[in-house]
């Protein structure tokens, strides 16, 4: 350990958390893993309602005394483009975008701490690191998963000659900004389970309790960065551990009823993990304690595995973006209208709760496009156990696929 660091303030920098309760599951296994190496770790939220933030702030650095502080970035913005009350909008658009908030916080923490250490990370700040680092004038930042990186960090500090050899620590040197080989992770300790963190319980009671059963992305969809966040190679959990954390959630949290799966999508890259993983939740018994729900993609899905999601209690939330077949092509999504239609009837057939995704506007989108979707959408009309979200336009990252076309047509998009 560090003897120059011994307490570290985690700030969960989502300002969105006061309208949608989703709470900083990153962060909290950050902590975990620094707290299981000695170092004293407070997780906190400078955003509460009503409340100025500086005052808030004040109190927090007040109760953790850090000598080093990370910011966590989980959104640059809702992605949504129609917030009635977003505070960042244009021609035909307003919504959210976090940044100006996360940079007056960073204003305060220098204010009242001009000395201390600060460190970016999360899914946002990987996303675009650099110019977020340069827009918050921050020198060190981790992309993609950070519990090892964050924990070499903190044994090598200040001493930037040896942080150079740390996977996915990006640092300021000279006024640049080199990207650091990026390495995805296992899941370590996978035993060993943690106790989720007890300041945003009502977020556990609400919402429910996030947990993980794999990382990683091979999909190829225009707009999405998830395979930018966690790689394209697999890495999957013990599905003896994973009982275990659902055991264990059982007997520590009595309120919590819903346990989100926050894989990138439950059913990639094919279904033999997911059909095992829900065959062993009926097996414990957890399906009567718990209702599950996770991210699908139309494909793969099955007979077999629409009966056992439904046996165990499962909500699908179905990522579709069109039901038009030239935007999905154009858009390099792993299916076509066809999956998708087989997909809704066997959610029908054994009365699976969905919601379905949409995207309107993404490239190759026309009137017509719009028009044949309107009417499949009327062909599977809402009702209990159906629900549509939608949006309009599609957000264009750095990185994906849908960034390079903008690049390559301008306005033309």
């Amino acid at each position: 350990m560090n003897a120059s660091i011994k307490r570290i303030l985690l700030l969960y920098a989502d300002t969105y958390y006061l309208v949608n309760q989703v709470y900083p599951f990153g962060l909290d296994v950050i902590a975990h893993h620094l707290r299981h190496r000695g170092y004293t770790v407070v997780i906190g939220y400078p955003f509460l309602e009503h409340r100025n933030p500086e005052i808030n702030l004040k109190e927090i650095i007040d109760k953790s005394r850090p000598d080093l502080i990370g910011i966590g970035l989980r959104n640059l913005d809702t992605a949504f483009s129609l917030e009635p009350f977003g505070d960042y909008d244009g021609e035909e658009f307003r919504t959210f975008f976090f940044l100006p908030q996360v940079q007056r916080i960073v204003k305060i923490v220098r204010h009242l701490l001009p000395r201390i250490p600060l460190i970016l990370g999360g899914g946002a700040f990987s996303i675009a690191p650099v110019p977020i680092m340069k827009k918050l004038g921050i020198e060190f930042g981790i992309i993609g998963e950070g519990e090892t990186a964050f924990a070499q960090f903190l044994e090598v500090f200040p001493n930037k000659a040896l942080m150079t050899g740390i996977a996915n620590l990006v640092f300021e040197i000279h006024g640049n900004y080199p990207i650091p080989e990026k390495k995805s992770y296992g899941f370590a300790d996978e035993e060993e389970i943690f106790q989720r963190e007890g300041t945003f319980n009502y977020a556990f009671e609400t919402t429910g309790i996030p947990i993980r059963t794999k990382r990683g992305c091979n999909r190829t969809c225009s707009y999405c960065v998830e395979p930018l966040i966690e790689g394209r190679r697999f890495f999957f959990k013990n599905q003896k551990a994973v009982i275990q954390e659902l055991k264990f959630i059982s007997d520590t949290h009595d309120q919590v009823r819903n346990i989100f799966i926050a894989d990138a999508e439950f059913n990639i890259p094919d279904l033999s993990y997911g059909r095992n993983l829900i065959r062993n939740i009926i097996a414990a018994g957890l399906h009567e304690r718990f209702r599950f729900s996770s991210q699908f993609l139309p494909k793969p899905f099955d007979e077999e595995f629409a009966q056992l999601l439904s046996r165990a209690g499962f909500s699908v939330v179905l990522t579709c973006d069109s039901f038009s077949d030239e935007v999905l092509e154009k858009n390099l999504a792993p299916f076509r209208e066809t999956d998708i239609e087989n997909t809704l009837e066997l959610c029908s057939k054994f009365s699976l709760d969905c919601t379905i995704c949409l995207i309107f506007g993404l490239p190759g989108e026309t009137y017509h496009s719009v028009n044949h979707t309107l009417k499949k959408m009327r062909q599977y009309p809402m009702e209990r156990s159906r629900r549509y979200e939608y949006t309009m336009g599609g957000r264009i990252y750095c990185g994906t696929y849908l960034s390079r076309l903008a690049e390559k047509a301008g306005q033309h998009l």
